[in-house]
């Protein structure tokens, strides 16, 4: 049970001493907690130059360090929940596996623009 009466704020943890945090809920981690741990390294990252809204960049920055990180971990997050549903991709339409137009504007829910017509 919590002696705090309410959720306490980013800066009120951080200003919580080790000595008076409370670890008596949390069980001791011995050699068979451990003995089936395994080493999972993050995938490598793709360096990609990405255009954004400017608004959309300030409002990620204002939240703090890890910025893009934040905005990466949106991106899966919204890939996760769409990549099950979203349409299949048809391999013999598209040999090189690299998503045209097509694949990703219509899973985006975009169209073409209209070519005007010359008079």
């Amino acid at each position: 049970m919590s002696k705090y009466k309410k959720p306490l704020t980013p800066e009120e943890i951080a200003n919580i001493r080790d000595e008076d945090i409370d670890f008596s809920d949390i069980p001791e981690t011995d050699a068979a907690f451990w003995a089936d741990a395994e080493l999972v390294m993050p995938e490598n990252k793709k360096s990609v130059h990405l255009r954004v809204d400017p608004d959309v960049l300030e409002w990620f920055k204002a939240q703090g360090k890890g910025h893009l990180t934040r905005m990466n971990a949106v991106l899966r997050s919204y890939y996760e929940a769409h990549k099950k549903t979203g349409p299949a991709y048809k391999q013999q339409d598209n040999p090189s596996g690299a998503p045209g137009f097509k694949d990703s504007a219509k899973q985006a829910g975009l169209k073409k623009p209209k070519k005007k017509n010359k008079r």
